[in-house]
């Protein structure tokens, strides 16, 4: 009898560990309590075929490793959490979206090497930021959170990022080859370096303090707004793929868009009263003409 006390007592604190480690996974309890409403009629947690489920499916009030490993897309908004601390149960995670003004940081996500899509945009508590080996990430958005810092390294498949709205003074851009669409508006930016993105198509680099912008390698480029900065020069002379130029309010003496390609769609270079040097495709001269608010002598290229 005293021998089957003991192998009970075994089994019930055995029992009792393992439950309070499931229970344990995820730190934040109001991320937790969130969590566990998640059903099919409503989009918080989203399987692989895009179905919202029942996070908590066997109505233990526990979000098991199992129940986890089915979730592809989870979308966190309208409530108060702090941290995001085990939220690497969700193994098979590819989507992440939260929108939580409280949240302090996401520690966890740099566990979830299946993530390719995440929006952290809005978390004006964050502060500092680190995205780091995550090889299926390509898209991060963490526009409008309060960030200082931003840290940026094993992300090979990065496409997009967007960082605008933020009190960012550096932004090392140097691992982020595959990079196609940049947004880093609103900053205080002095310096860009950017001209090894030679895949980049899109770029929003406007309202910082930036005085010099290299894009001599980034002939992909399609669209640029590099407004209210400080810049002295510009050349785009065959960028054939290049249609939109925002380079308004700035210190532009030398402006070159010879772009022998597209003709432009839009242009704004209003706020450049003391370009010297002009240049320009014939075809873009309408355009030119009708923005040119600064009566810009246009027969200044040499």
């Amino acid at each position: 009898m005293k021998y089957l006390h003991i192998v009970l007592f075994i089994f019930i604190g055995n029992h009792l560990n393992a439950q309070t480690q499931k229970k344990n996974a995820i730190v934040d309890q109001n991320l937790v309590k969130y969590l566990l409403s998640a059903n099919e009629n409503n989009s918080i947690a989203v399987d692989s075929t895009y179905q919202s489920i029942k996070l908590d499916a066997n109505k233990d009030g526990i979000i098991s490793a199992y129940e986890a490993e089915k979730v592809a897309q989870l979308n966190i908004e309208k409530t108060s959490v702090l941290t995001l601390k085990g939220i690497d149960i969700f193994k098979n995670l590819k989507i992440l979206l939260i929108k939580a003004e409280t949240l302090k940081d996401l520690n966890g996500v740099e566990n979830l090497k299946k993530l390719e899509y995440i929006d952290c945009s809005f978390n004006k508590s964050l502060g500092q930021l680190s995205f780091k080996n995550l090889p299926k990430l390509e898209t991060i958005d963490c526009m409008w959170s309060g960030l200082t810092k931003l840290e940026l390294s094993g992300l090979p498949k990065l496409k997009k990022l967007h960082c605008g709205t933020n009190d960012l003074k550096t932004l090392d851009l140097s691992q982020l080859n595959s990079l196609t669409d940049l947004i880093c508006e609103s900053n205080g930016l002095t310096e860009l370096s950017i001209n090894h993105l030679k895949n980049l198509k899109f770029l929003r680099c406007e309202n910082n303090l930036l005085r010099n912008l290299d894009l001599s390698n980034l002939k992909e480029l399609e669209k640029i707004q590099c407004s209210y900065n400080e810049l002295s020069q510009l050349n785009f002379e065959n960028f054939k793929q290049l249609t939109d130029v925002d380079c308004a309010y700035n210190r532009i003496k030398y402006l070159n868009i010879k772009t022998n390609g597209k003709p432009l769609t839009n242009l704004r270079i209003e706020g450049n009263r003391y370009i010297n040097t002009f240049c320009y495709n014939d075809f873009d001269k309408e355009i030119i003409t009708r923005n040119n608010k600064e009566n810009i002598d246009l027969s200044t290229c040499k």
